[in-house]
């Protein structure tokens, strides 16, 4: 019977992956999740907390870096200043001198800065008529390294230099100036990107007198000893107000090209002191850390901005390295403790193993199977094995007699009674009353099946008899029906040839019309020819009266010619002949014409006749239309209600068709009711000795 218990409750069968759902794992995997999500957080938190703290001292060490290349090239301006005024001072002192004495003495001057190396050119340019007399067009000396050696150039030259970046703005503010890179060609051809610090030569009064100026190549300021710091792929680059690059220690072709930014940059130094961002760059080619700092020099007007450009990746390569070892320690202790949680919480979840052993032999009904061996420790686990215990030794009881009420049920026998009525305690009490319920529920619907059976049977013996008698009714209907159709179809054959008379009676009709129409067009046309010929006609009559005229005239010149021939005497003979032939011509031109004209009245006279005619046919033919619309209007009207008949006998035919089918319908229908009846009688009788077996109250 443990195979009944089982199909009747196959939801209790534990199919489940048994490790997926052990609490041995869900429970130390759960808090191990949950510890190692907490870990990532504080971990992710630290490393954010750090990557901004190394941010910030990276950002420091970039501007370090920046501000310590600033004060290099500021030294070097700063030494470039003294030259400058060193020369200006000087030279101011020389003038005391005269001319001639002086001017060897400032040559010499300029010399020394060349030669010192650090200056391309030294160079003093002085006022008309105010340092020396007797020079309207201004004096300077310059100075310069050329490819064979230091070089000097003395010209009379105001018109040149009085404008120059390197004069007129020291002129105006009477300081020391620094001009934008500019490309200068030397006297050997060749290009070069200078920058000239100017200094003016003032009086003790501060009267203007010149400038002393020394000029700096770009290609040796971007190799002054500028740092990198500890990076590889960086560079210094100084910018003028307007961004124009005065030098770049990478690329230092672009000097004196415009870089990338706004101009509010400056104004945003002299508020913060510095400039920190991070973008593309164009001279690595690569995203950058950009630092910018301010550059000056007291006592000139040298305003420029230190860029120290270091590669992204590379400056923030130290940052990577501490996350990733962040990531590396956080990782390797989550693991650490995973292990340790799930050892400790494993080995304090061990009785579940066994328990659950128990419950799924409990929920599988093998009763039997929940003894075991396991010591389990006192507490909840031990309780909760002593309760499986008790719960499968009642459960074992119950079933046993339950199997026994099924059993007596299964063979028939629905007078017996549980055994252990007393077992049955708690929710299963309502087991042992649904058992009896089914128990009575079924005695009572077999014992009225039986009776159904009986009725079933006398009925369906009825309902056979009935509809044998209705199929007989209905096939004698079927072929009356059959009959009525093939007269109706006959009907509708005649009324369908009328139709198709009528219609091609009304197409005669209209072919007539349509002659008749093209009769009268024909008169009308003839009409027009005879009132044509008519005017011809009287146009002819009025030509042979002017003919007979003519005649009549030309009778009476050959009568007066034939008169004069006559007198004429034999002279005359030969005229009056020709005269006498003329004078016949005349007479039978004027019978011709007479002739002609008669005939000509007696063809109008006909032709007013043949009009007369043909207006009298147009009107016959007119009329002869107007009855061919008549008699197609009538055929049309004989059509339209031939087809109207044809349309409602197709109807009648049609619901006939119907009427038809539905008594064959019916005369099937009761053939198959009597079948089915006679089926359900025999069925009764099958039903009647299944319940025969049974025992019941």
């Amino acid at each position: 019977m443990q195979l009944v218990l089982s199909t009747a409750y196959p939801t209790l069968g534990l199919r489940r992956n048994k490790r997926k759902h052990s609490l041995v794992i869900a429970i130390p995997s759960t808090i191990s999740i949950t510890v190692a999500i907490i870990l990532a957080i504080i971990c992710i938190s630290f490393t954010v907390l750090s990557s901004n703290m190394v941010k910030d001292l990276i950002t420091n060490q970039l501007e370090s870096v920046s501000r310590e290349n600033g004060l290099v090239v500021e030294k070097y301006m700063e030494g470039m200043n003294v030259f400058s005024q060193s020369i200006a001072h000087n030279t101011l002192n020389y003038r005391t001198l005269g001319k001639e004495k002086a001017e060897p003495l400032i040559i010499s001057l300029l010399t020394d800065a060349v030669a010192s190396g650090k200056a391309f050119s030294a160079y003093v340019a002085l006022e008309p008529d105010k340092f020396y007399k007797n020079t309207p067009n201004g004096l300077s000396y310059y100075v310069y390294s050329g490819s064979d050696g230091i070089k000097t150039d003395i010209a009379n030259n105001y018109d040149e230099y009085k404008d120059g970046d390197y004069y007129a703005p020291t002129k105006e503010l009477l300081t020391s100036h620094i001009t934008k890179p500019y490309l200068y060609e030397t006297s050997e051809g060749n290009s070069i990107c200078l920058i000239t610090l100017s200094t003016p030569i003032l009086t003790t009064d501060g009267e203007f007198l010149g400038v002393a100026t020394c000029s700096m190549n770009i290609t040796t300021l971007a190799e002054l000893p500028y740092s990198k710091g500890d990076f590889e792929k960086a560079y210094t680059a100084f910018l003028e107000p307007d961004l124009t690059y005065v030098m770049l220690t990478e690329k230092p072709e672009l000097a004196s090209t415009k870089a990338q930014g706004s101009e509010d940059m400056f104004a945003y130094l002299k508020k913060q002191g510095s400039l920190v961002f991070e973008g593309m760059d164009k001279v690595i080619e690569s995203k950058a850390y950009v630092i910018i700092t301010p550059v000056s020099l007291e006592g000139t007007d040298l305003e420029w901005a230190n860029t120290f450009v270091v590669d992204s990746s590379e400056a923030m390569s130290k940052l990577w390295t501490i996350i990733f070892s962040i990531a590396v320690i956080g990782v390797i202790g989550i693991i650490i403790l995973l292990v340790m949680v799930i050892f400790i919480i494993r080995r304090a979840l061990s009785p579940i193993t066994p328990l659950t052993k128990m419950a799924e032999e409990v929920g599988n009904f093998n009763l039997d199977g929940c003894e075991t061996d396991y010591d389990f420790p006192e507490n909840e686990f031990g309780r909760l094995a002593s309760v499986f215990k008790k719960m499968s030794e009642n459960l074992r009881t119950i079933i046993h007699d339950e199997d026994y009420l099924l059993a007596s049920m299964a063979d028939g026998d629905f007078t017996a009674d549980s055994r252990v009525p007393d077992s049955y305690i708690g929710d299963m009490a309502g087991s042992l009353q649904s058992v009896n319920k089914i128990k009575s529920t079924l005695g009572a619907s077999l014992r009225e099946i039986s009776t159904s059976s009986d009725r079933v049977a006398l009925n369906s013996r009825q309902i056979a008899d009935g509809s044998t008698a209705l199929a007989q009714g209905a096939t004698e209907q079927a072929s009356s029906i059959e009959e009525l159709s093939s007269m109706i179809q006959a009907v509708d054959s005649e009324i369908k040839a009328n139709a198709l008379s009528a219609t091609q009676a009304s197409e005669i009709a209209e072919k007539t019309k349509a002659s008749i129409i093209e009769s009268n067009s024909d008169m009308e046309r003839l009409k027009d020819a005879m009132d044509e010929i008519a005017s011809a006609s009287a146009q002819i009559q009025t030509v042979i009266t002017l003919i007979d005229s003519i005649a009549f005239q030309t009778n009476i010149l050959a009568l007066n010619a034939a008169i004069e021939a006559a007198r004429a005497g034999n002279a005359g003979k030969g005229f009056a002949v020709v005269a006498d032939e003329v004078r016949n011509l005349a007479q039978k031109s004027a019978e011709a014409a007479a002739s002609t004209g008669t005939l000509i009245n007696t063809s109008v006279q006909a032709v007013e006749k043949g009009k007369d005619i043909a207006t009298e046919t147009a009107e016959a033919l007119l009329e002869v239309a107007s009855f061919a619309d008549q008699t197609n209007e009538m055929i049309s009207t004989i059509t339209e209600a031939s087809n109207k008949q044809s349309a409602a006998i197709g109807q009648i035919n049609l619901g006939i068709s119907q009427i038809s089918t539905v008594v064959q319908t019916n005369s099937s229908t009761s053939e198959e009711s009597a079948a089915a009846s006679t089926e359900l009688s025999q069925e009764a009788g099958k039903l009647r000795d299944l319940v025969s077996p049974f025992k019941l109250d």
